[in-house]
């Protein structure tokens, strides 16, 4: 038995809470697409004193994510490279057929390590999780991982918020690092870091930062795109320019 099934033996959603069978699937219009600054602060201190294994997973899995925009999936098959002075965090994209992405990969690169302690931490669990597992037993693993990780969330949200209809879940860590670089990149590298094709997928599909309570929460420095995910989007928009302050620091090899 692998690591990732001993873990599952566990209720993930604790709380008080009936298993992870009685949970109604949620659909877009429960699902809290962003993550803002407070409630960010009260999720971080749930889980930090939870009493599940899998709160531990949950905050590791928040500050990676926020900070790479990962698909929850296409963290089993990611890798964390050092190229020279730079971290670069290699991602199998997981749109990669039928033309919706720029290409079957995609490659996040970092100057500082204020948030690569995350992602080694996140990379490190996801390593565990999979550890032994081959082929087809590791698509089902991780799948199954992800959903006790995303029953245990629902049922620490429905415990901090009650009253609310929509509750977060694993994918707005995604769209949480949307609206972060969307607020300082052009939509060309927005798509390149994403791993879309197009470079105004964001703009349809992706909230945008917002001010006030509602911003996201700022957990590090963001990652720039590689010169040629940014070369392979279509330019639909004229808002596609890499900005000045990107251009030269793209130029990874």
């Amino acid at each position: 038995m692998t690591d990732a099934l001993r873990l599952l033996s566990d209720d993930a959603t604790g709380l008080g809470r009936p298993g992870s069978s009685s949970l109604p699937p949620a659909t877009s219009s429960h699902k809290d697409k962003l993550l803002n600054e407070m409630d960010w602060m009260q999720l971080e201190a749930a889980l930090a004193k939870g009493s599940s294994r899998y709160d531990e997973a949950l905050l590791t899995y928040f500050r990676a994510a926020c900070a790479a925009g990962l698909r929850p999936c296409e963290w089993a098959k990611a890798r964390l490279d050092w190229q020279g002075t730079r971290h670069v965090l290699v991602v199998r994209n997981a749109k990669g057929t039928n033309g919706r992405s720029h290409g079957p990969y995609r490659r996040l690169v970092w100057d500082e390590e204020d948030d690569i302690e995350h992602i080694q931490a996140w990379l490190s669990y996801v390593s565990r999780v999979l550890s032994g597992t081959t082929g087809g037993e590791r698509l089902e693993v991780w799948t199954t991982y992800r959903r006790a990780l995303q029953d245990r969330l629902r049922a620490v949200c429905d415990h901090l918020w009650p009253r609310r209809k929509s509750h977060l879940v694993l994918y707005s860590a995604r769209h949480t690092f949307t609206a972060r670089i969307k607020a300082v990149n052009g939509t060309r590298e927005v798509a390149a870091l994403l791993g879309h094709a197009v470079d105004d997928t964001a703009t349809h599909h992706y909230a945008r930062a917002s001010k006030g309570s509602r911003r996201p929460p700022n957990l590090g420095s963001l990652p720039r795109a590689h010169i040629r995910d940014v070369q392979r989007v279509r330019v639909t928009t004229d808002k596609a320019a890499i900005p000045e302050r990107s251009r030269s620091a793209l130029q990874v090899p």
